[in-house]
């Protein structure tokens, strides 16, 4: 029985060093090596759903990103939004990281790729797409033309939606705070306008067009 009890000990012992192991090299962006230590885990532990669930979702970023190694600012928010993905309970926030490391790198395809996966399981209904402007247009510049565009468009919602995709980057951004301004006023929310209007004026005091949409709605 004592026999019994120590072999289970060592077990149990075997598969959390190995999941350890398994998350230092994840936090470190080596995920193929996380990987590895993840299925010996769970040779040792078949029944563990959780750490099935992790290899899986894992498995999947990882056929778009192998590995996001280092200190710089992209490789940093692709580690980021993987191991948010992996983890599974904000996919939002997922998103909006690779999204950020995206309008970083707006040429690297397979970051583009993995980041429409996550947009997909996160239910976003409108997928991000490579910039179709200059050579050093951005993310966020592309959200900035499209939601110009919809205002022009009389497409009011799709303007404060692609406007909020910016501000849950860049909460500071003057031009999406004045396009979902925009937005408002054109919608008859003259109120909400307002606040939008005078966010635009603290980022920027000396937004002259601004002020003179703000005396409009005074």
């Amino acid at each position: 029985m004592r026999m019994g009890a120590s072999n289970k000990a060592k077990h149990e012992r075997e598969v959390r060093d190995a999941v350890r192991q398994a998350m230092q090299y994840f936090k470190a962006g080596y995920f193929g090596k996380a990987i590895e230590k993840l299925k010996s885990a769970l040779d040792s532990d078949p029944g563990n759903n959780d750490i099935r669930r992790m290899i899986s979702r894992l498995e999947a970023a990882v056929g778009y990103v192998p590995d996001a190694t280092g200190s710089d600012e992209v490789p940093t928010l692709t580690r980021r939004g993987i191991i948010s993905y992996t983890d599974g309970n904000d996919l939002r926030s997922s998103v909006n990281v690779l999204r950020h490391a995206f309008n970083k790198a707006p040429k690297n395809d397979r970051l583009l790729s993995l980041l429409n996966m996550v947009e997909k399981e996160a239910g976003v209904t409108e997928l991000t797409r490579k910039p179709e402007g200059p050579e050093i247009f951005t993310y966020i510049d592309q959200r900035t033309y499209d939601a110009r565009q919809s205002i022009y468009d009389g497409k009011y919602d799709l303007a404060m939606k692609r406007a909020q995709d910016i501000l849950d980057l860049e909460p500071n951004n003057e031009t999406a705070l004045e396009i979902m301004g925009s937005a408002f006023y054109l919608m008859d929310q003259k109120d909400k306008a307002k606040v939008m209007w005078e966010k635009v004026i603290d980022v920027n005091p000396n937004n002259t067009i601004v002020k003179q949409f703000l005396r409009q709605v005074q």
